[in-house]
């Protein structure tokens, strides 16, 4: 269980920041919804729906500021 907290409070937003620095704008909404990842994978935890449309708003926007990139990365083949 102290993993599991220890991992909701660390986040992994350190690790795409330096990739893909124009994330630098969502990094605290990316925070929040990291500890989905861990969190939920659990039994007994459930999202609730404000949540979820919440996370989808998130990576609406993070989507957004990656599709140049990636359809950079996809250009260069």
């Amino acid at each position: 269980m102290y993993r599991k907290k220890w991992l909701l409070n660390f986040g992994y937003t350190h690790l795409i920041l330096p990739v893909f620095p124009d994330l630098k704008e969502l990094s605290d909404d990316l925070e929040w919804l990291s500890a989905f990842a861990v969190e939920f994978r659990y039994p007994g935890e459930e999202a609730v729906e404000e949540d979820a449309k919440s996370a989808l708003a998130i990576m609406d926007r993070a989507l957004a500021l990656l599709r140049p990139e990636i359809q950079g990365l996809t250009n260069r083949q």
